[in-house]
């Protein structure tokens, strides 16, 4: 087999097919873990990321002041 075929065998797979029930898996946590994002301002800079928080404020209010 040459290595064009051996490419396209591998490639060459129904492009209609469904993703891996893994990938749901995954895909759900990460919707789950978005919903744990801070409601309120004072939420965010007193929750268990306030520092990323607090980074992220400071780099918004520097891009205003440009």
């Amino acid at each position: 087999m040459s290595d064009d075929e051996e490419d396209a065998s591998v490639y060459d797979q129904d492009d209609d097919s469904t993703p891996p029930t893994f990938w749901r898996a995954s895909a759900n946590a990460v919707e789950a873990t978005d919903l744990a994002e801070p409601v309120t301002f004072q939420d965010a800079i007193n929750g268990p990321d306030q520092a990323h928080w607090r980074n992220a404020v400071k780099a918004e209010l520097k891009c205003m002041v440009k």
